[in-house]
C-alpha cells in the first residue's frame, strides 16, 4: 500500500485541510474500488492517512476480505476519508451563532464533497463503497434510479445502486463502519451487522461465497 497526497485547498480561512493521505494498493485490474469513510479512525487520524495498513480499521476490512478468501492486498482500491476539512478559528464554535454554525457546517459538506469528486474524477472507481452516512448523502443524488429520491438512505445498505458522477459510471454501496460497529456508542454499536459489512465487501470484491461467521473474524 502506498500512501498520495491529495490537495484541495480550502476557500475559508477558518476551515483547514486535515490533509488525510490517500491510501492507494494498485494491481493490474479493471475493476477499481474506492473506499470512502466518512470519519478518519484513531489510527488514521494519528497518521494523517485515510487508511492505515497497520490500525483497527484495516484489520477488519482484511479480516473480513481473507475469510472471503478476497484478500485486499490482491485487490485493486483507493481509500479516502470524506471529512477531511475541520474549523479553526480565534472564535471557538461554542461561540457562534445557530446560523453561524450553520454555515460553517454547510461549507464543510460543500468542501468535502468537492474534494471526493475530483477523487472520484482522477480514480475512475468501478464501485464505491460509502461507510457511514455523511460519505453517502454527499454521493446519493448521482443514483440514477428514476425513484432514488423518494428511497430513504438506509434503504440503500448493500445495494449496489447504479451511479453517475460526471464520466464515470459506477455502483454505489452504502454500508456501516466496522469501528462505528464495534466501537461506537449505542445504538449504532451492533455487532451482528458485522456480517452484512462482510457481505459487501465480499460482493464488490469478487468472492465466491458469503457466507461469514463472525467469530473467526473476533479471533
Amino acid at each position: 500500500m502506498e500512501y498520495l497526497r491529495f490537495s484541495h485547498p480550502s476557500e475559508y480561512p477558518h476551515l483547514v485541510d486535515a490533509a488525510y493521505h490517500l491510501a492507494r494498493n494498485s494491481v493490474n485490474s479493471q475493476e477499481k474500488v474506492l473506499l470512502v469513510f466518512s470519519d478518519a479512525g484513531e489510527s488514521e487520524h494519528e497518521r494523517q492517512v485515510s487508511l492505515d495498513d497497520r490500525g483497527e480499521l484495516f484489520y477488519a476490512l482484511a479480516s473480513m476480505s481473507n475469510y472471503y478468501d478476497a484478500p485486499l492486498d490482491d485487490k485493486n482500491y483507493m481509500a479516502v476519508v470524506f471529512k477531511n476539512y475541520y474549523y479553526d478559528s480565534k472564535v471557538p464554535q461554542s461561540a457562534l451563532t445557530k446560523e453561524e454554525l450553520l454555515r460553517v457546517q454547510q461549507q464543510k459538506f460543500r468542501l468535502n464533497s468537492e474534494r471526493l469528486l475530483r477523487i472520484i474524477a482522477k480514480f475512475k472507481p468501478t464501485d464505491i463503497v460509502v461507510f457511514d452516512r455523511a460519505a453517502f448523502v454527499a454521493l446519493r443524488h448521482f443514483v440514477t434510479w428514476p425513484f432514488a429520491d423518494a428511497v430513504p438512505n438506509s434503504h440503500f445498505l448493500g445495494v449496489g445502486a447504479p451511479c453517475k458522477i460526471g464520466d464515470v459510471s459506477c455502483s454505489l454501496w452504502a454500508s456501516p463502519s466496522p469501528l462505528s460497529l464495534l466501537k461506537g456508542k449505542k445504538p449504532e454499536r451492533s455487532i451482528n451487522l458485522m456480517g452484512f459489512v462482510g457481505r459487501i465487501m465480499a460482493k464488490v470484491f469478487g468472492a465466491e461465497t458469503y457466507q461469514y461467521d463472525h467469530t473467526q473474524f473476533l479471533k
